[in-house]
């Protein structure tokens, strides 16, 4: 079913909201606006409204009757002798009430405590479709307008924001302050915001002059607040010159919210995050600094992907995310080139997109949306985000840097302060490359998949051939796709277009999708692949971790067994690079799926990963070095945490002397802090480590040592702490909603836990839906527990329990995709078990 769109019967210009927020702790809110725009009929017009009161409607001054429909709508009628005027602009006036839930959507409170107080601030989430929770608007991408704020609250020295600066500040009755906010560009309702709270914030001054401010609860230190700053201040300066657009606002507040179901999200001038995507101090973890900065310089380019130019309507999502993923690497490589972030690129990206985007049904980037429904399933991360980065920065390199550049500063000149579909960015990018940029993208975006290029060689004659890559049962619709084949074969085209081509070639290494640029994956077969892998360590970064993903999902479509990644292994024996052993790790993690935990074949798989393990260990030990670079400091987590899968004394004993050493936890050393909790609790777990760590997540307020106690915690062998966890994780004053859904996913990772875990999920389903409809969260369920399980018996029931969900629009696609992406986890176990066991057995 297809909904309105509301546009067509009304077109605002500007919105006069007043809201009033003083009786915040009764759980309601009062407000007013007036919206100037064009009615389109003189009968009727539509406004979308959801779970609000509606006290008064007036056009023009004149009361009018109204009726709530479906589908979060209301009709506004004009009277019989007073037609709505169509020609000139009309005014509508609404009072309204509402409800303050714990819905992380709409108007919302965030809960936090200071000592023994508990504590809380409002903040709003609106995208993609929550603006019409708090006021009846026009809640649709293309209803640009100007937003004009003013908020009612107590006089209690709390700080309130918005997207713009104060205007004016008073205090009436008393005690109700009154705080009016500057305009805001025309902008789409999604990108309003609010947070209301007591916050302390450090500030600077970009180069252009926009005040740049980080917020935090006091609760936070200021000191975590540094490094944000400088990073969104840098990043800021960066597109301002690279768009050559100046950021619109006069000031960008980031603010890092106790509770938040995304990770962050773009309101224009005042950002919002979780606060473990934003805080970082000198403390925290290199990893975990990285990781905010990508999602400062992320949400930052949003600004003007999606606030300066805005999708016309949600099928063209990937206009913001794709471009938004992409230019975060872009940015901080820019800003700290010695951190290598295209290679982390070479990894999460393409492994999230590649393995997801192989099963049948997957989404295409560019997808239809009819319903509101619809919306938040189509945020999948591993498409719209990763998947669309890798063709965007496909594109780039196909057409260039400098006509990527020059394209998208005409986009942003052409269409600020307006709505676009894709064909308006490629024809700029199509400009200013010479090339047909639709034609080559079209097929990209509107496909779903992507193809694999068997290359094979016969003499002198190579040839190509690309199909359509499915891990999963399938229905081959014989796509085909235009491939920028980014290959050191001079005699093969720029772009394969074809399903098949020969070529006459010479005796040098063949790579095709060199710096892993394009979206699809390379089958060597024959010489070519054992040439290449018997030259591998002489390749580069990329390639080595390239050629890993490519066999990982090559034995997942059963192209080549499994059990050839011991041998592909054992050629990465001296390998030192932390993106390249991310991707051993993975492997590694395939092959386990092959054994059954507690068995003399489990014990074979740890002493292979000692034997590969054990040289790094010796050279990197557990404590720092002075002469550590920063890959020594992030690799060795990841070495040691091999070692204590493979139940290495020594790394086993030195884990338990730092954990023995530290008067708090809080003192070991950040980076290898997660590995360390967690070989705690798998191999010395007693009631008063479980008690000490779950006291401890109860009262810090650090989120960083939040994650590694919940790391750890659900590390667990024991079917007792697991049952315990799976009850404190339905605990609101334990665990926050927003962090639900990483317990389940650790919990159901963790092969002890799993059975158990999947119970708790359809024991519990009632209360999950009640707790996450409506929240782009609420599909991670049945997706993650897609992901992850891995037998016949889970497969028939995971079927039989979502077969009743599967006509909900917001859990259709996740289930469907959860039940192939199991059944072929099942197969391939089937397929690949007896080969892998006989191979461990000839090199252990």
């Amino acid at each position: 079913m297809s909904v309105a769109r509301l546009i067509e019967t009304f077109e605002p210009s500007k919105y006069q909201i007043l809201l009033n927020l003083s009786n915040s702790k009764e759980r309601i809110f009062t407000g007013k606006v007036i919206i100037n725009g064009d009615i389109k009929n003189d009968n009727f017009f539509n406004l979308h409204s959801k779970a609000l009161d509606i006290d008064f409607i007036k056009v023009n001054n004149i009361n009018c009757e109204y009726k709530e429909k479906s589908e979060d709508e209301i009709s506004i009628f004009s009277n019989r002798d007073n037609k709505f005027d169509t020609v000139s602009e009309s005014t509508v006036e609404i009072g309204f009430k509402g409800k303050i839930n714990d819905s992380m959507h709409g108007l919302y409170p965030c809960y936090y405590n200071d000592g023994e107080e508990r504590k809380e601030l409002l903040a709003t989430q609106f995208e993609s479709h929550h603006a019409r929770e708090v006021f009846p608007c026009v809640d649709e991408p293309e209803a640009k307008a100007i937003f004009k704020l003013t908020i009612l609250t107590n006089d209690n020295g709390e700080k309130v924001i918005s997207n713009t600066k104060v205007e004016q500040e008073t205090i009436i009755d008393g005690n109700i302050r009154k705080v009016e906010f500057e305009e805001t560009p025309k902008m789409s309702t999604y990108l309003l915001a609010l947070v209301v709270g007591d916050l302390h914030k450090k500030t600077k001054l970009t180069k252009s002059g926009v005040e740049v401010s980080t917020w935090a609860t006091k609760v936070q230190s200021k000191d975590l607040l540094d490094f944000p700053l400088d990073i969104a201040v840098k990043v800021l300066d960066f597109y301002e010159e690279y768009f050559k657009e100046k950021f619109p606002l006069s000031k960008c507040d980031h603010v890092a919210l106790p509770d938040f179901s995304s990770g962050a999200m773009e309101n224009w001038g005042l950002i919002t995050y979780r606060e473990t995507a934003m805080l970082a101090g000198e403390k925290h973890s290199i990893a975990d600094k990285r990781y905010v900065a990508t999602v400062i310089a992320h949400e930052t380019a949003h600004q003007w992907f999606g606030n300066l130019v805005t999708m016309k309507w949600w099928d063209d999502l990937w206009l913001n995310e794709s471009f938004a993923t992409m230019m975060e690497y872009y940015a901080v490589d820019n800003i700290h080139p010695e951190w290598n972030v295209w290679q982390d690129f070479a990894v999460n990206e393409s492994i999230i997109s590649l393995r997801r985007d192989a099963i049948d049904g997957v989404q295409a980037v560019r997808i239809p949306v009819h319903h509101p429904d619809e919306i938040n399933t189509i945020f999948d991360g591993a498409i719209v985000y990763a998947k669309g980065a890798r063709l965007m920065n496909m594109l780039r390199e196909y057409i260039g840097d400098e006509s990527f550049r020059n394209g998208l500063i005409e986009y942003f000149k052409k269409f600020k302060y307006q709505n676009t579909i894709g064909n308006d960015l490629w024809n700029e990018l199509s400009i200013a490359s010479g090339k047909d940029v639709k034609s080559f993208m079209s097929p990209w975006l509107e496909q779903p998949g992507y193809p694999v290029v068997k290359a094979d060689k016969k003499g002198n004659i190579l040839s190509i051939e690309q199909k359509q890559f499915f891990t999963s049962e399938h229905n081959d619709m014989n796509r085909k796709w235009p491939i920028y084949i980014a290959s050191n074969i001079k005699e093969l085209p720029e772009v394969f277009n074809n399903s098949y081509l020969e070529v006459e070639t010479g005796e040098q290494l063949v790579r095709l999708n060199q710096k892993n640029v394009s979206h699809f994956i390379a089958n060597y077969k024959g010489s070519l692949r054992s040439e290449l892998l018997k030259n591998i360590s002489s390749q580069d970064v990329v390639s080595r971790l390239q050629f890993l993903q490519e066999q990982s999902l090559l034995a997942k479509a059963g192209e080549i067994s499994s059990s050839e990644h011991i041998a592909t292994l054992n050629e990465y024996r001296n390998e030192e690079s932390l993106n390249v052993w991310e991707m051993m790790s993975l492997l590694l993690n395939e092959l386990k799926i092959f054994v059954d935990k507690d068995t003399l074949e489990e014990a074979k798989i740890r002493l292979f990963v000692a034997k590969l393990s054990s040289n790094l260990f010796k050279k990197l030990g557990v404590a720092e070095k002075e002469n550590d670079s920063d890959e020594d400091i992030q690799l060795r987590p990841l070495i040691l945490a091999n070692m204590v899968f493979a139940r290495n004394e020594k790394a086993l004993n030195d884990i338990r002397a730092i954990y023995n050493n530290a008067k708090n936890i809080e003192d070991i050393n950040a980076e290898i802090r997660s590995v360390v909790l967690s070989s705690k609790v798998r191999n010395d777990e007693d009631d008063e480590l479980i008690s000490n760590l779950l006291e401890i997540y109860k009262t810090t307020n650090s989120v960083d040592l939040k994650d590694d106690i919940r790391g750890a915690l659900t590390s667990t062998t024991k079917e007792e702490t697991i049952k315990m966890l799976l009850t404190i994780v339905m605990d609101e004053n334990i665990v926050r909603a927003q962090d639900i859904a990483s317990w389940f996913v650790h919990l159901l990772r963790n092969r002890y836990a799993q059975k158990t875990t999947w119970k708790w999920l359809k024991d519990n389903w009632v209360w999950l839906e009640n707790k996450f409809d409506g929240d782009k969260s609420y599909d991670d369920f049945p997706r993650y527990a897609g992901a992850i399980l891995n037998s016949e018996e889970l497969l028939k029931e995971y079927s039989q329990f979502f077969a009743p969900m599967k006509q909900m629009p917001s859990l259709a696609r996740a289930i469907e995709m959860g039940e192939r992406d199991i059944e072929a986890r099942v197969k391939l176990i089937k397929r690949d078990k007896q080969a892998v066991l006989e191979e461990l057995n000839k090199i252990v």
